[in-house]
This record gives C-alpha cells, sequence and structure tokens, in this order.
C-alpha cells in the first residue's frame, strides 16, 4: 500500500497491474471513492459521503453512492403481530384480514367450494361434483346387510353397486342422491333370497319388456322376461336401475 497526495493505491489489480488498479481517494470535497484506474483514466465505482451515513441503519447504493435507507420507502419496515400479511401500498405489510384478503381456514374432512364470500363451504355430492363411484380398477360396491320388514335406501353417492339380503317381509327399496336432473345414474342392486319375502319396489315406473314395451309392475314384467311373477327365493339377482331426471322416473331390468 502507498500514499500519496489525495490517495492511498491498493496494489491487488483486476487484469495488468499497470493498468488496472483499484484506488481509495478522500480528495478535498470530504467524499471519499473507490475508483478504478484504466490506461490513465480513473472511474469511480462506489462513493460514499461522511454525512449521509450518520446514525444507524441499513445502507442503499444509489448510483454509486452510498447513503442511510429509509424504512418504508427503500425496504419494508418491521412489522409485529402473528397474523398474515399484506403489502400496505405504502412500501410496507399491514394485517392481512380473512374473508376479505384471503379465505379463512375451514374445519371438516369434505370436498369444499367457494361459498362466494371470500371463504368455503362444503360442497354437495352430485350437485356441485359428480360421486365417485370407483376405486383402482373397480365399481365400489356397498353391502347394506341384512334387510328384513324395512325399506333398504340405497344412497348413490356411495357406491354404484350395492347389495343386500332379503330375512323378513316386506322389504322396500328407496334410493337417495341420484344425480341431478340431465345426469343419468347407474345403480345395479344385487338382491338375494328376495323372491322368498314381498318386495315393494314402486320407486321403479318402468320395467324394460323383451319387446321394449315399459310396464311399472315389477311381476308383470318378470312374467314377460323370465316366465315367475317374483325373484329367486334362494340366490341372487341382479336388477339394474338408471334414471336421467334424479329419480322421476326410474327404469329397471334384470341383468
Amino acid at each position: 500500500m502507498t500514499i500519496a497526495t489525495d490517495l492511498v493505491q491498493v496494489g491487488l489489480d483486476i487484469g495488468s497491474p499497470a493498468t488496472n488498479n483499484f484506488t481509495f481517494r478522500a480528495p478535498v470535497d470530504g467524499t471519499f471513492r473507490l475508483s478504478v484506474g484504466n490506461a490513465g483514466t480513473t472511474t469511480d465505482v462506489l462513493k460514499f459521503i461522511p454525512s449521509n451515513l450518520s446514525g444507524t441503519g441499513l445502507l442503499k447504493n444509489t448510483a454509486g453512492t452510498l447513503s442511510i435507507a429509509v424504512s418504508g420507502t427503500d425496504y419494508a419496515p418491521i412489522t409485529s403481530g402473528t397474523s398474515i400479511l399484506k403489502g400496505n401500498g405504502s412500501g410496507g405489510f399491514s394485517a392481512a384480514v380473512s374473508s376479505t384478503d384471503y379465505a379463512p381456514v375451514t374445519s371438516g374432512t369434505s370436498i369444499l367450494k367457494g361459498n362466494g364470500s371470500g371463504g368455503f363451504s362444503a360442497a354437495t355430492t352430485n350437485t356441485d361434483y359428480l360421486a365417485q363411484f370407483y376405486k383402482s380398477a373397480g365399481a365400489i360396491v356397498v353391502d347394506k346387510g341384512s334387510i328384513s320388514a324395512a325399506t333398504v335406501t340405497f344412497d348413490y353417492s356411495a357406491g354404484s353397486v350395492q347389495t343386500y339380503t332379503a330375512t323378513g317381509s316386506t322389504v322396500t327399496w328407496a334410493v337417495s342422491n341420484w344425480p341431478t336432473s340431465g345426469n343419468e345414474g347407474y345403480l345395479l342392486i344385487r338382491a338375494t333370497n328376495q323372491g322368498a319375502y314381498t318386495l315393494a319396489a314402486t320407486l321403479v315406473t318402468n320395467w324394460i319388456k323383451p319387446d321394449g314395451t315399459t310396464t311399472g309392475t315389477m311381476s308383470v314384467y318378470l312374467a314377460a322376461n323370465t316366465g315367475r311373477t317374483a325373484l329367486q327365493t334362494s340366490g341372487v339377482d341382479q336388477i339394474l336401475l338408471w334414471t336421467r331426471d334424479a329419480g322421476t322416473t326410474v327404469y329397471g331390468k334384470l341383468v
């Protein structure tokens, strides 16, 4: 390091030591400069004025001149509290408001939908989304167990294949949560030993006979289709039901 009249020259160079020298200069105007000299030309790469650096705080570099940075102008100030933050339009942050700036935490485990007020609410099966009917490589099968002298309600949203075993009269069929009108839904019912007991299947409005005509009476349909008027007393019958108007008109047939 050598000391001259107006500078301290550092002997670590970039490129050729004879042409590229970093120089720290303190001329009479009171501005300290870090300069680089190349082929006789000196260029300031950083300078600072001591009066600009009084006090404590972060520094900023404006066109090569160092000065104290201003909170809220040059950087976001420290914000107290533990809430979610949002920009306040003035270079800082303020607390965000639940349901206005972000969707609030929603409890529960159901599928969610936007509620139109900045948050969420539980979505409804077959209204806001279609029910899941398939897992892996097959349809979901719901076993309703043994049914005796009761109504067995097949929840369409639970699965498209449902089974039960009849153990007493009268068994009444009911279906809940058909798809909304305009969407077609198919439900396969596997009934075991149902022919040994009375069945009320009035929810089916149109049984499809072999000639393509329909009847609203199951025994008439069975007579035309199988020659018998009831399901099997010992065995499994598979009955396919389908609708396209949310259950107002329900078609059925043995498969």
